[in-house]
């Protein structure tokens, strides 16, 4: 499959093992940049292939995955020249052409899902326990923890969050702070 972003193309691929990943990459001369290579159980491996325009050598991002929770999820920026990976316990922004880490995030606990807001110039990046709201450039706005997250919801102005044990929480967008 081929996505758009900006002139350029993308083609997204699983793996079976890194070693037939780190090949594949090799054999189309592609310039590597690998995430992931600090978690302890490397159990599924991805590929992002940036067919650069013009013409160019290719840009190849692995990112090995730990296989809990989500599957590697990416964002894109065209806007920016970032793709965005959220896997693992993190995300990370590599910009586009040159392949550099942009940002690089922490999280507390297993990635879920990403929720961009333009509007807001923002980015929620979900996991386990809560929430990381970013800025598009990937600095840390504020982060929110609850029990085990289980559903979300953008209300307006405020983010929903609910737990697995029942409790729920409304947050102001801008300051991650629960409103009254």
């Amino acid at each position: 499959m081929r996505v758009t972003f900006g002139a350029h193309f993308l083609t997204l691929r699983s793996w079976k093992s890194k070693g037939e990943m780190i090949q594949a990459l090799r054999d189309i001369d592609a310039r590597t940049v690998t995430l992931g290579q600090q978690c302890e159980y490397e159990k599924e491996f991805y590929s992002c292939v940036v067919h650069l325009e013009p013409p160019a050598q290719n840009l190849g991002i692995c990112v090995l995955s730990e296989g809990q929770g989500a599957i590697p999820n990416l964002l894109l920026q065209p806007e920016n020249g970032v793709l965005v990976f959220g896997f693992n316990r993190e995300v990370v922004g590599i910009r586009v052409p040159d392949g550099q880490i942009a940002f690089q995030t922490e999280l507390p606990s297993t990635f879920y899902s990403f929720t961009p807001l333009r509007e807001w110039q923002m980015i929620l990046a979900f996991h386990e326990l809560g929430v990381a709201a970013l800025r598009d450039d990937g600095r840390a706005l504020w982060k929110f923890r609850i029990d085990v997250l289980t559903t979300h919801s953008v209300e307006g102005d405020s983010l929903r969050l609910e737990s697995m044990e029942g409790n729920a929480v409304l947050l102001d967008l801008v300051t991650g702070r629960p409103k009254a």
